[in-house]
């Protein structure tokens, strides 16, 4: 029974994944004035990157419940948070978001090389990890942006309005280490965020290939 309920998500979960990650992606640069449709949208979209990483998951069911309650609970934090608006609650919500990305990361990672057979859709999951973690630096991002308001500036000046939309666009860039020097971040905090996150934008593509060339030589052998 539990191989069947978990077969549609071996089978494509990594790619409901990274086209939910992508979906929000799209949907945090459409974001100008932050409507609550968007807000939630954006929201219910980290419940189902949870959701589905925790469940394409090798955990055993009682983590995998435990997991899913985590989730459940974020987002009616989240929803709470569109209606009863606190800026203490914001930032408690998106670290909390953060670690538990974070935590679903590692899992998925581990789940990608578990030292079976590399397919197109663990491939595919590691491509929605990338992606996954400029959203987590994204969450981390506007949490300090929350507590110093003059942490990053956009064209010289602090970021007032559609924080999550330039935060994104930042987090994003940062990762790729483009940067074009539009959105900037001043604080001490932010600063060392940036840093972590460029180099982890140059180390988890190199590390990630490298272990894909592993995981090919060593099923080449049989």
């Amino acid at each position: 029974m539990l191989s069947k309920n978990l077969f549609w998500v071996k089978k494509y979960g990594f790619i409901w994944l990274l086209v939910i990650v992508a979906a929000v992606i799209v949907a945090t640069q459409f974001s100008s004035g932050e409507s609550i449709v968007h807000v939630l949208f954006i929201r219910t979209g980290f419940y189902f990157i949870m959701i589905i990483g925790i469940a394409a998951s090798t955990l055993s069911l009682t983590l995998r419940r435990i997991g899913y309650g985590v989730a459940a609970i974020l987002l009616l934090l989240a929803i709470a948070l569109v209606v009863f608006s606190s800026r203490t609650f914001q930032v408690v919500y998106l670290l909390a978001t953060a670690v538990y990305l974070i935590i679903v990361l590692v899992v998925i990672f581990a789940t990608i090389f578990d030292g079976n057979r590399m397919t197109p859709n663990k491939i595919i999951g590691g491509v929605a990890t990338y992606l996954l973690l400029a959203q987590i630096w994204t969450a981390l991002y506007m949490a300090v942006d929350l507590i110093n308001p003059n942490a990053f500036l956009l064209g010289g000046k602090p970021i007032v309005e559609d924080a999550m939309e330039h935060l994104s666009y930042f987090s994003f860039i940062t990762l790729s280490t483009t940067g074009y020097g539009d959105v900037t971040a001043i604080g001490p905090m932010a600063r060392t965020l940036v840093i972590f996150e460029a180099l982890i934008g140059q180390l988890f593509p190199a590390i990630f290939i490298a272990k894909l060339v592993n995981a090919h030589k060593g099923h080449s052998k049989y």
